[in-house]
């Protein structure tokens, strides 16, 4: 059977705290995914070190403009959730400066808890057995399990609960579908500025 990494009451195995630990840093890794990896591979100039600040500025300008154009609730709705979304680790300090009241940590805690109970719930499907531990070396453990979170849940898994990410995979294909139809100078009149690190003050025009 494989080893549980639902806490309980007894102590962790050495290779469940590997899991849990192996998990956090997929959680991660799977947050950017949703939110940056397409822009990076169909904007190619979006270069790195720069993306990650950029992606949101092209993110909550595409939302201010549907905000405009559609004047729903819906669409408010959509922008408080990517403004929740993005009070994580990796954006905490520049969302700071669009939405003080969120604090940083409660998305990234409960995506993480979220998908760990994904991997609990999956994790029969692993075709390594206990005994098998301990022949295997951890960068084989870690490898096998890589392929198998990107293979169930990256592509296969998500969205198949009403929850946040559920929601925001939504979010994404649709804005992806938008992204598409858009040409580089379509995205420049929306005011969305890739050198965004350099001009801040203009994403409150």
């Amino acid at each position: 059977m494989f080893p549980r990494i639902l806490k309980t009451q007894n102590s962790f195995s050495p290779y469940t705290l590997f899991m849990n630990k192996n998990c956090y840093n997929l959680a991660l890794e799977l947050k950017q995914y949703l939110m940056s990896d397409y822009l990076l591979t169909q904007f190619p100039i979006l270069q790195l070190p720069d993306y990650m600040e950029n992606t949101f500025a092209l993110h909550v300008n595409l939302l201010q403009q549907r905000l405009l154009n559609e004047k729903t609730t819906q669409s408010e709705k959509d922008i408080d959730h990517l403004r929740f979304f993005l009070k994580t680790y990796v954006y905490s300090e520049l969302a700071n400066k669009y939405n003080e009241k969120y604090p940083a940590d409660a998305f990234s805690e409960y995506f993480i808890e979220n998908y760990q109970n994904r991997v609990e719930i999956m994790a029969p499907e692993f075709k390594i057995l206990d005994n098998d531990m301990q022949t295997l070396q951890r960068d084989e453990i870690d490898e096998n399990t890589r392929k198998f979170i990107r293979k169930f849940i990256f592509l296969n898994k998500i969205g198949i609960t009403n929850n946040i990410i559920q929601k925001y995979s939504n979010y994404v294909m649709a804005h992806m579908n938008y992204l598409h139809s858009l040409q580089y100078i379509d995205i420049m009149q929306y005011k969305i500025y890739w050198g965004m690190q350099e001009e801040l003050k203009q994403l409150n025009d």
